[in-house]
């Protein structure tokens, strides 16, 4: 049977049907999964096929390949005849970007270090120094954060390319999580005073790589950058509101003040009482312990 020419908007969903089910039958085929040989021939040999044949056809191919996910085969089927330095980098166009991507940066990252702007000297400052040794130093930053970013999408890539499940819906995901990567491995490494939370030894240890070494692992684990961050809004909270130690002072001092003005608003309100049953000169000796009995009854609700 033709294979039916595939237009760039896919606008016709019959068309589409047809192409999907053409890649899964091509995919089936090429890794010899067994199929209905009745379906293929009806598929195949059938010049008119209804649409709930093809429907038919379609959910039986998607159990068949499983684990693969049809997305997947359907972007390898529609790229197969793309040229092999393109299918070198990967099968699926957003992959092939980012390994070429990645592999850019880790270029752009040894270049970098060849050049006389980078040494164990080299302070990673946005002010410090010519314009070209910031522009290089920034550079270095930005790649060693880049091929971290890189490597953190193209593992969890991974996992899903090499059963064949990879679902393009989440193309927007895996690129947001790249450029977050960059940002954080950039910025963190070069606004934050990393040289202050290691000890001289432990300095010498990165022999002047330290700072590319927190971008590439910040660019690389989402989880060390949350890190770093709650502990920086630690300190910052710590400088305004005080430690933790102190806040727990503070409100423990606050609580006993706040009780000591209830017990004694609750000391003067019965003295006023007392003074209210001794001041009235209508009582007798009954009336008055019977005001008292009273009283005390209030105060024994009040404490239950």
């Amino acid at each position: 049977m033709e294979e039916p020419h595939i237009t760039a908007d896919f606008t016709d969903e019959l068309l589409r049907l047809r192409v999907r089910i053409n890649a899964m039958f091509e995919y089936a085929f090429r890794y010899g999964i067994s199929v209905e040989p009745e379906l293929a021939e009806q598929y195949f040999q059938s010049e008119h096929i209804d649409n709930a044949s093809l429907t038919k056809i379609y959910n039986y191919l998607i159990d068949v390949v499983k684990p693969a996910h049809p997305r997947y085969i359907l972007q390898v089927y529609t790229h197969r005849h793309d040229h092999f330095i393109f299918r070198l980098f990967g099968n699926i166009p957003f992959v092939r970007a980012l390994n070429f991507a990645t592999l850019m940066s880790l270029v752009l990252l040894i270049g970098l270090s060849l050049t006389s702007f980078i040494t164990t000297d080299s302070r990673y400052s946005f002010v410090d120094g010519s314009w070209q040794e910031l522009l290089a130093e920034e550079l270095f930053i930005l790649s060693a954060a880049a091929v971290g970013a890189g490597i953190a999408a193209l593992t969890e890539a991974n996992r899903y390319l090499k059963d064949s499940s990879w679902d393009d819906r989440y193309h927007t995901c895996y690129a947001t999580r790249y450029f977050l990567g960059i940002v954080s491995g950039f910025v963190l490494a070069m606004m934050l005073p990393i040289e202050d939370w290691f000890t001289e030894p432990e300095l010498k240890k990165f022999g002047g790589m330290l700072y590319p070494t927190i971008a590439l692992l910040c660019g690389y684990s989402g989880n060390l950058v949350q890190s770093i961050l709650n502990r920086l809004v630690v300190s910052v909270e710590t400088v305004f509101r005080g430690s933790v130690e102190e806040q727990r002072q503070f409100l423990q001092e606050q609580v006993s003040t706040e009780s000591e003005k209830k017990r004694l608003a609750e000391k003067l309100e019965l003295l006023n009482q007392l003074q209210s049953i001794t001041a009235d000169k209508k009582l007798d000796a009954e009336g008055i312990q019977k005001r008292l009995t009273e009283l005390y009854a209030s105060l024994t609700r009040n404490k239950g």
